[in-house]
């Protein structure tokens, strides 16, 4: 007999299988129950109901994208900028990589509070390093707020762009997600705007 922990894996991995290859609109537990090789009256003991599983997911999501831009982050060195845009890669890297997820991660709809809390340590990871940045004086000071929902909006935007097919109707699908990722973290850091003449 598996173990509840075990069950609530292979429920969450088979929601994920869902997702991936029918849709968000085709999850049901019933569906998920089946593929996890379970009766369809298991999943209740870890998921009342659709809800409940997709946070579930979400929950998994938000732990293995805090590994991913965790890993990507130190493996850059300690440079606080170097750092920032590393998380921005790894952020469009990950929602190209693992679309189920990133599909459900950030659905306002869905919350509780493990997945509320993993969101916030994200959240104060990423103003952490703005902070450093601007002490480093790589970053322009002030309040780090609209620097936050900048990078958030790009490197958001560009993920949802590759999950929507967008990037391939652009004509872009061969260019790797790293390196589109990079081009916009860039393109943010050194502004758009035109300086002034003197």
């Amino acid at each position: 007999m598996a173990r509840r922990s075990d069950l609530r894996e292979a429920l969450v991995e088979a929601a994920i299988e869902v997702i991936d290859e029918q849709g968000l609109e085709a999850l049901s537990v019933r569906e998920v129950a089946r593929r996890a090789g379970v009766s369809s009256g298991a999943p209740f003991r870890h998921f009342p109901d659709k809800t409940a599983l997709l946070t579930g997911v979400a929950e998994d999501a938000m732990r293995r994208f805090t590994e991913h831009t965790e890993a990507a982050m130190a493996g850059v060195g300690p440079d606080p900028l170097t750092q920032f845009q590393a998380l921005g890669v790894a952020f469009v890297r990950f929602a190209v990589e693992h679309p189920a997820h990133f599909r459900v991660m950030f659905r306002p709809d869905l919350g509780g509070p493990a997945l509320d809390e993993l969101r916030e340590a994200s959240r104060a990871r990423f103003r952490e390093l703005i902070v450093l940045g601007q002490a480093a004086g790589g970053l322009r000071a002030g309040d780090p707020e609209p620097i936050m929902l900048a990078a958030w909006a790009i490197v958001y935007g560009l993920a949802r762009m590759y999950a929507d097919g967008v990037i391939a109707g652009l004509g872009l699908a061969e260019a790797p997600p790293e390196v589109l990722a990079e081009i916009v973290t860039r393109a943010l850091g050194q502004g758009i705007e035109r300086p002034a003449e003197g």
